[in-house]
């Protein structure tokens, strides 16, 4: 077992150095920007409409919305407790959002930012959604 162990900790390092030769020859990917959202409370999941060029960022009990190509605040969506994915249906003029804290789906229409539903999910905590 002790030996089993050695020769996987072998292979791991063997295989962290090799990702490591291969940026060291590419290049580190480098931030070309940067956008302040402000507020309080932890973030989540970034969500990027690039129809619209918005950015769509979860935070804590709200949404963010960023015009990112002018880095302009467009709007928030309030009210979705511990929200963590947001999903958006261009087609039908629709986004969602997984609210973990109290068990909910949060409909908003994408042109207004508006609020039209919140759907109860039946189970605890969603998170990722799509």
């Amino acid at each position: 077992m002790y030996r089993t162990f050695n020769w996987l900790l072998i292979i791991v390092l063997f295989s962290c150095n090799g990702v490591q030769f291969v940026f060291a020859q590419q290049g580190l990917p480098a931030v070309l920007d940067t956008i302040a959202v402000g507020g309080t409370g932890g973030m989540d999941y970034i969500t990027c409409d690039t129809t619209a060029h918005r950015l769509y960022i979860s935070h804590s009990t709200c949404v963010e919305v960023v015009q990112y190509d002018t880095k302009v605040h467009v709007g928030t969506i309030a009210n979705t407790p511990g929200v963590h994915g947001i999903a958006l249906a261009q087609e039908f003029g629709r986004g969602f959002t997984s609210n973990g804290k109290d068990g909910t789906v949060t409909v908003f229409d994408l042109n207004t930012l508006a609020v039209v539903a919140t759907i109860d999910t039946k189970g605890t905590k969603p998170d990722a959604i799509l």
